[in-house]
């Protein structure tokens, strides 16, 4: 996200009550396809790090421990230099 971003963050239970969903919306740099496919990987690193040792874990990590608990995360970035992180878990 961009220096002093509003990040706003949704939290929602389905109708059906069985799924909750966490949406965060930002404004950020537009993440490409190629980008977006490759981002959960281990050790990745966004572009402005590509000199530096890779050592970035955390959205592996956070897929790792969403996908434990029986859920999904997708990510979405528009042009208009939008991106949502989409969560959905069980509601247990």
């Amino acid at each position: 996200a961009y220096e002093n971003t509003n990040i706003i963050c949704e939290l929602k239970r389905a109708r059906d009550e069985e799924n909750i969903f966490i949406s965060l919306v930002f404004e950020s740099p537009y993440i490409s396809a190629e980008k977006l496919k490759n981002m959960f990987n281990m050790y990745s690193t966004p572009s402005e790090k590509m000199d530096k040792v890779g050592s970035g874990l955390s959205l592996y990590l956070a897929k790792q421990i969403i996908e434990a608990h029986n859920g999904e995360i997708i990510v979405e970035s528009n042009e208009k230099n939008f991106s949502s992180y989409n969560i959905k878990l069980p509601a247990c």
